[in-house]
């Protein structure tokens, strides 16, 4: 699991699910770059988040640049829409079954 929560709060999720690996504290910028990482380990990685872009926009962050502006019940409403989608994400993955991951050598 690989979360930009911290490293108590991570443990305790992934004792409840089963979930072996934690990589935890790690910054949005940093999500991509762990995730090619474990892929080029050999790792399937699937993803379920949260962060609907909305805000940002509706925040006026992209306006002076892009013109990009979003009523604030807009943004409202998409991120309830993606809450939802997050949640259903989750349900389904808990049914995922993978194949045991090779051990970690080390090194």
């Amino acid at each position: 699991m690989l979360t930009g929560d911290n490293e108590t709060t991570a443990q305790r999720i992934a004792d409840l699910l089963g979930i072996e690996m934690v990589i935890a504290d790690v910054l949005h910028g940093d999500t991509a770059g762990k995730v090619a990482d474990l892929q080029r380990a050999g790792r399937k990685v699937a993803m379920v988040g949260d962060g609907s872009i909305a805000l940002p926009i509706a925040a006026g962050v992209f306006e002076p640049a892009f013109g990009l502006l979003l009523r604030p019940e807009i943004a409202a409403l998409a991120m309830s829409g993606s809450s939802f989608i997050v949640a259903v994400n989750a349900l389904l993955l808990r049914r995922l079954r993978l194949p045991s991951a090779p051990p970690i050598q080390a090194a």
